[in-house]
């Protein structure tokens, strides 16, 4: 997901399929819209946060917790949904993959929303398989996408450590 962008709007299909949605008011498309909407915001903009806040239907302990740098993985479940905190290897180009991206994620029947201030590869791999229409087909679906993703680059970053530490030993 762009880090220029306060926020980008899927619409996913229940069919795997997922397209981008360009809209002026984000409230009004994730209250009246059909379909599942994924929003992923850039929390470190001003205008997510501006959104977040202003989000009539948004809680304020799940606003909280988007918005906030704490990034101790947790979870809530609270009301209609469940909030998620997770952390990824980051495998940004010139990054330590020690030095873990956080993520959070809100995600209700209808709505998913997701924040982090830094690129995360396992969110750009759901995007692309949405638009390849390959993706998941529901909020559980996606949750279960995104801890298999961070689940599997962790597990490859363990095995290269894994490896170093052995021929260290040798």
């Amino acid at each position: 997901m762009s880090r220029d962008e306060p926020f980008q709007i899927l619409i996913i299909d229940g069919n795997g399929g997922g397209e981008f949605l360009e809209i002026d008011n984000l409230e009004d498309v994730i209250e009246s819209h059909d379909h599942l909407i994924w929003v992923h915001l850039n929390y470190s903009q001003t205008a997510a946060k501006d959104w977040v806040m202003s989000a009539s239907w948004l809680d304020t302990v799940i606003k909280k917790n988007l918005l906030d740098d704490d990034s101790r993985p947790r979870s809530i479940t609270h009301q209609n949904g469940v909030f998620l905190s997770l952390r990824g290897v980051n495998l940004n180009p010139g990054s330590d993959p020690e030095d873990m991206v956080a993520v959070r994620v809100w995600a209700t029947e209808r709505c998913i929303i997701t924040s982090n201030r830094r690129k995360l590869i396992s969110l750009e791999d759901i995007k692309e398989s949405l638009l390849n229409k390959t993706g998941p087909y529901s909020a559980a679906g996606f949750i279960t996408r995104l801890i298999d993703q961070l689940a599997f680059r962790a597990e490859v970053v363990i095995e290269q450590l894994e490896d170093t530490f052995e021929q260290v030993e040798d």
